[in-house]
C-alpha cells in the first residue's frame, strides 16, 4: 500500500488558510514560502497541527485527564501506521538551531528515513516548526536546501513553544516517545501494528522553556500508550519513563542541569508513564509503568 502524507496534509493546510480568521491564525509569506502562524490558535488549530505532524495518518481527539480534584484536557492519538506517522514524519529529528522541525516534508530531507516503498513522492513540502522565536530566514533556507524545493512549493506551520497549539502538539507525540524507546532497545518498529496514545495537555505560560518542560512532563508522568505488536519482548518493561535515571525530577530541573539543551538529556527520560502491549501472536496483554500525578502537579505548580 502506497500512501501520500503530503497530499493528505495539504488539504488540512489549505483548510487552515481558508478558515484562518475563525481559527485565529496569521498567514503570510517569507521569501515566497507560505507560513501559517499558530501563535494565537486554540484547540481546533492544535488538533489540526497535530494531524499535520503525523502526516494525516493519525486520528487526533480531545479527552479529559482527572487527578485529585483537578480535571484538565488531554489529547488522544490513534494510528494504524505507527512507524510511518510517528517516526518517519512526526519525530523532530531535523533541527535548525532552536527550531525543531517535523511533518511530512521531512521525508524529502536528508533527515528523512528510507521509506520510499511506502510513501508516494510529492511536489510540495509541508513542515511544522516548533520554536520560541519567529521563523528565521536561516531556518527557511535550511529547509529549502534540504528538501530541494522551490519557495512556492513550501508550507511552514509555525507552532511556538509557549502557545496552546505548541503544548497540544507536544502531548500528541506520546506514541512517538514509546516507539523511540522500543527502537533504542533494538526492536523492529515494523512489528508495531497499531497504536493509541493519550497525554494531558500542559498549561501554557509566557516562558517558552517553562511551557515546553511542562508539556514533556505531561507525557513522562501522565502519558499512556497502547500498542499492538506481532512479537513481545521482555525488554519492553524498559519503555516507560521510570527506567531513566532522571525519573523523579521535573523536565525543567533536568534541563537546567544541561543548560537547557534538550539533546543532552537522557533519552530514556522522554517516554510515556505507562505502556500496555498486546502481543497479537498469542493474545497476551502486558502493562508496564505507572502514572505519577504528584510529579505532574509539581510540574504544573498545583496541588492534588
Amino acid at each position: 500500500m502506497v500512501i501520500n502524507p503530503s497530499e493528505i496534509t495539504l488539504e488540512i493546510v489549505e483548510n487552515m488558510i481558508a478558515w484562518r480568521e475563525e481559527l485565529n491564525l496569521d498567514f503570510y509569506e517569507v521569501n515566497g514560502v507560505k507560513v501559517i502562524d499558530c501563535s494565537s490558535g486554540g484547540y481546533e488549530a492544535g488538533l489540526l497541527v497535530s494531524e499535520i505532524c503525523q502526516g494525516g495518518l493519525s486520528l487526533i481527539e480531545f479527552g479529559r485527564y482527572e487527578f485529585g480534584n483537578t480535571t484538565i484536557p488531554s489529547v488522544q492519538a490513534y494510528t494504524d501506521f505507527p512507524y510511518t506517522s510517528c517516526m518517519c514524519i512526526q519525530k523532530a529529528d531535523f533541527r535548525v538551531k532552536d527550531a525543531l522541525i517535523s511533518g511530512p516534508g521531512k521525508i524529502l530531507t536528508k533527515s528523512g528515513r528510507n521509506i520510499e516503498k511506502a510513501i508516494k513522492s510529492s511536489d510540495i513540502g509541508i513542515f511544522v516548526v516548533e520554536t520560541s522565536k519567529d521563523i528565521s530566514n536561516e531556518t527557511i533556507d535550511k529547509i529549502l536546501l534540504n528538501c530541494k524545493k522551490e519557495p512556492e512549493d513550501l508550507f511552514i506551520v509555525l507552532a511556538p513553544s509557549n502557545s496552546l497549539v505548541g503544548s497540544i502538539q507536544i502531548s500528541s507525540r506520546v506514541i512517538e516517545t514509546a516507539l523511540n524507546k522500543m527502537e533504542s532497545i533494538g526492536y523492529d518498529l515494523q512489528n508495531v501494528e497499531h497504536a493509541v496514545g493519550s497525554a494531558p495537555i500542559a498549561p501554557i505560560s509566557s516562558n517558552p522553556k517553562d511551557t515546553m518542560a511542562k508539556a514533556n512532563d505531561a507525557i513522562i508522568y501522565g502519558g499512556e500508550v497502547n500498542l499492538t505488536v506481532s512479537e513481545y519482548l521482555s525488554e519492553f518493561e524498559r519503555i516507560p519513563s521510570h527506567s531513566s535515571s532522571e525519573y523523579g525530577k521535573t523536565t525543567m530541573e533536568v534541563l537546567s542541569e544541561v543548560n537547557y539543551d534538550i539533546y543532552k538529556v537522557d533519552e530514556d527520560f522522554f517516554a510515556p508513564a505507562v505502556v500496555t502491549i498486546n502481543d497479537s501472536s498469542n493474545g497476551a496483554l502486558y502493562t508496564h509503568g505507572l502514572k505519577d500525578d504528584k510529579m505532574l502537579m509539581e510540574s504544573f505548580k498545583g496541588e492534588v
